[in-house]
C-alpha cells in the first residue's frame, strides 16, 4: 500500500535550481532520485509569472 493511498497527501518540492545545479549541490545521485521520484515542471527562463 502506497503512502498515498494511506493518508491521502502529496508532496510538493519547489526549488529554483537546475537539475544541473542540484546535481553540482548535492550529488548526480541525489538529482537522480528525486528525478525519479517527482514529476518536473520546468518553466522557460524568460516567463514572467511561474506561479
Amino acid at each position: 500500500m502506497s503512502s498515498l493511498s494511506k493518508n491521502k497527501s502529496i508532496t510538493h518540492i519547489t526549488t529554483n535550481l537546475s537539475a544541473s545545479e542540484m546535481e553540482m549541490l548535492y550529488s548526480e545521485q541525489v538529482r537522480s532520485r528525486l528525478l525519479q521520484m517527482f514529476n518536473l515542471i520546468g518553466f522557460d527562463q524568460d516567463s514572467i509569472d511561474k506561479r
